[in-house]
């Protein structure tokens, strides 16, 4: 999709954001189906693009990096490579009706903070499930290695950072990254969101109509028709977006007590409570 085609706001740019396992696929895909949004992922990740971007770059490389995002055809990027499995949904557009670039990521946390710094005009929505839900997820998935012990890891998940600065994963991570982003929010509560994945599993339709609202994306039959069809069937498969909403309790009966346990004493009395 040729940037030149069409008049997107690249200083506009919609951030993603969250800690692994917490519904942004999902999330990036209601903003898919919007015909005025692309979505990329995590382009710093991703092989044409991958560490173009530091803390320590400027607001050009920034604009460079998104426009190159923007006009890519990167299966990664895209997420054209779980399209093709049946994971996502394709969704036709039309390029000269195109306004808006959202980028979903879970990494790369300090970098995003940073981009919001230089590209005033950009806005950030950060999606927070309960921890115990976006454990859980993560103990199930492919995501973690199955000779390890989850007691062991579940913490400081370790055992995925192995790729450098970046990752973040495990309930120490879930903790300073969400008190991270709720200070942003505060400080600049026009621009950053912190908003629950159980709020839009269970009120789709009234969250999505807030998000939107939030970051200047008008309602669409597309995005409605999308949301209602990803409630409406399971799929097991670990980024398939067609979960059905009981999918947001599984923890409870499925999660070892003592994490549990741990997780709930330590929040609870703190502002974030208001997750669990």
């Amino acid at each position: 999709m040729a940037s030149s085609n069409h008049p997107v706001r690249i200083e506009e740019t919609i951030f993603l954001l969250g800690m692994p396992r917490s519904g942004t696929t999902w999330l990036s895909q209601i903003f898919e189906a919007s015909p005025e949004v692309v979505v990329r992922l995590s382009p710093n990740y991703s092989y044409p693009l991958k560490n173009s971007l530091t803390l320590e770059g400027g607001r050009e490389a920034w604009l460079h990096q998104l426009s190159a995002a923007l006009d890519t055809d990167d299966p990664f990027m895209t997420q054209d490579f779980r399209r093709d499995t049946g994971e996502l949904t394709r969704f036709e557009k039309d390029p000269s009706a195109v306004r808006r670039l959202a980028v979903k990521d879970t990494r790369f946390h300090g970098l995003y903070q940073r981009g919001m710094q230089l590209l005033p005009a950009a806005k950030c929505l950060y999606i927070v499930r309960n921890p115990c839900g976006a454990l859980n997820s993560w103990r199930k998935s492919p995501e973690f290695p199955d000779h390890l012990d989850f007691l062991d890891e579940w913490r400081s998940g370790a055992c995925r950072k192995q790729e450098g600065e970046g990752e973040y994963w495990g309930f120490d991570d879930w903790v300073a990254v969400t008190r991270a982003y709720l200070d942003l929010e505060r400080a600049e509560p026009e621009r950053f969101l912190v908003f629950r994945y159980e709020d839009l599993v269970a009120h789709p339709s009234d969250t999505v109509r807030e998000l939107f609202a939030f970051v200047g994306v008008p309602p669409s039959e597309s995005v409605s028709a999308f949301l209602e069809r990803s409630q409406e069937s399971h799929d097991d498969r670990t980024y398939a977006v067609f979960k059905t909403p009981d999918v947001a309790g599984q923890w409870k009966s499925e999660l070892d007590e003592e994490i549990r346990n741990t997780v709930e004493s330590e929040l609870s009395g703190t502002e974030l409570s208001r997750f669990l």
